[in-house]
């Protein structure tokens, strides 16, 4: 029997350290649905080509900011 598909709301959400906010970004991408927040994430990423860089940062180390796909039920 096929697992039930559940609807998924996926964000990019980058998470700051040092100089930056704590909450750096939280980006709507899109809604799916999907057997798991894995399969979730990769359709959102095959739907919108998301290659986009996973970190940012400063010449001077004071901070940086850690981007990654989360996917919440809806």
């Amino acid at each position: 029997m096929k697992k039930q598909k559940i609807k998924f709301e996926v964000y990019w959400i980058g998470t700051g350290y040092g100089c930056y906010a704590k909450d750096y970004c939280r980006e709507f991408l899109g809604e799916t649905w999907a057997v798991s927040e894995a399969q979730a994430i990769n359709n959102i990423r095959h739907r919108t080509g998301f290659p986009r860089y996973d970190c940012l940062g400063d010449i001077y180390d004071e901070g940086h900011v850690d981007f990654e796909l989360k996917a919440f039920v809806a």
